[in-house]
């Protein structure tokens, strides 16, 4: 379980950058505050002492030593007092000198004791399902937002929608089992399976998974484009079709409306069976039938698809003529 790795980097950047910012604007105000409130310099100056005071009590021993270190300790305390009050004297509530992070917990680090901070998980999910390519589609398509009430007037419908809603929650949970089957959704255009798809996608990234989104035509025009780059200047763009097969989550959409040629079917074929090889799990969307599929594709392709995926069948009318009626 990792998340993209693109993502984690894009994070500790930005929280590098929010902490530097925080000391940097901490200490641009203690430098205006000594120049207001010359006494703070001073006590500020006593204070940043103590350490070496200790230090130094510590070299030396002998058997004054806990005496030493308690009137160290009293006259820290009360330099700390003073420090206070000479503040609330001036007008202040709280001490403009130190970092203001957002996050009191980690102090804009990402992390603590006990490993990521909560604040840094929600970034790197943010993050994760922008780079998945599921940044406009998350807004609107999750679980939470998937309604039944399209499918309250057939049964069969009813049953059949809650029964692929289960699967999907069941399946963004368990990716990295072994025996977790990857998916194929099937049905006619409008019975939800893009925002099944997107809202399993979106689960899987908040679990922690590296996922990537893509509809099938614009994954057959990266590997157009690598080839291209390979035949005509020596040097293809490696990564941008990499991530097809590294990620632990590919969902493909809208199978069907790419391009039928041989090398399509390759680059499918390579895809699919590639990541069947090393247990990458898949989603793939499509509004073809069974028998369009083995029609359209190689018997290598739709024997995987049929054979190594979960097919899950969305019938009943079409959702999306359903909310233009209602308005």
């Amino acid at each position: 379980m990792s998340f993209n790795r693109d993502s984690i980097i894009q994070v500790k950047e930005l929280f590098k950058e929010k902490r530097n910012n925080a000391i940097i604007k901490a200490e641009n105000e203690k430098f205006r505050l000594y120049s207001d409130i010359p006494l703070l310099a001073e006590i500020d100056r006593k204070l940043s002492g103590t350490g070496i005071a200790v230090f130094e009590a510590a070299l030396q021993g002998g058997n004054g030593l806990n005496e030493k270190l308690k009137e160290l300790e009293k006259n820290n305390t009360a330099l700390q007092a003073q420090r206070k009050r000479l503040l609330e004297e001036n007008g202040y509530t709280y001490d403009p000198s130190k970092p203001k992070f957002e996050c009191s917990i980690c102090e804009d680090t990402g992390y603590t004791e006990n490993g990521m901070c909560e604040c840094f998980r929600s970034e790197l999910i943010n993050a994760s399902i922008k780079n998945a390519g599921l940044a406009m589609l998350a807004a609107k398509q999750s679980f939470d937002t998937f309604s039944f009430d399209y499918y309250q007037d057939n049964k069969k419908a009813l049953d059949n929608i809650k029964f692929i809603v289960s699967k999907c929650r069941e399946f963004s949970k368990n990716i990295d089992d072994t025996n977790t089957p990857s998916l194929l959704l099937l049905g006619a255009t409008g019975l939800g399976k893009t925002h099944l798809s997107t809202a399993t996608a979106v689960e899987t990234v908040k679990n922690g998974f590296d996922v990537v989104y893509e509809t099938a035509q614009n994954i057959i025009a990266d590997f157009e484009y690598e080839r291209f780059e390979k035949s005509y200047n020596g040097a293809a763009d490696r990564r941008k079709t990499d991530k097809y097969f590294d990620c632990e989550l590919l969902v493909i959409d809208d199978l069907g409306t790419e391009v039928t040629n041989q090398f399509t079917l390759a680059c499918l074929y390579n895809i699919i069976n590639t990541r069947i090889i090393r247990g990458g799990k898949m989603i793939i969307n499509t509004n073809l039938t069974a028998e369009e599929l083995r029609k359209r594709y190689s018997d290598r392709i739709t024997s995987r698809l049929l054979g190594e995926f979960q097919p899950l069948l969305f019938i009943g009318s079409d959702i999306r003529a359903k909310k233009l009626k209602m308005k």
